[in-house]
């Protein structure tokens, strides 16, 4: 059994917070065994009263570890 996909999701206070997790992963992947597939964020909002009190971003990242093939000549 292999892992061949890692999804994850991260969240952070700021715009640059998330950019900046998703440039750390770009920045990793060789070392850490992986390749970055997909790198995303979204601003996420808290409302009440159709006021917004609370913003978070959600970074998305998807890392593969693996191929479905890998060792196979």
């Amino acid at each position: 059994m292999n892992i061949l996909e890692e999804t994850y999701k991260i969240s952070a206070d700021s715009e640059q917070q998330a950019q900046q997790i998703i440039d750390e992963y770009k920045a990793n992947q060789r070392n850490g065994g992986y390749v970055l597939k997909k790198g995303s964020f979204e601003l996420k909002e808290k409302k009440s009263k159709g006021e917004v009190i609370a913003q978070k971003y959600v970074v998305s990242l998807v890392l593969v570890k693996g191929e479905l093939w890998e060792g196979i000549a």
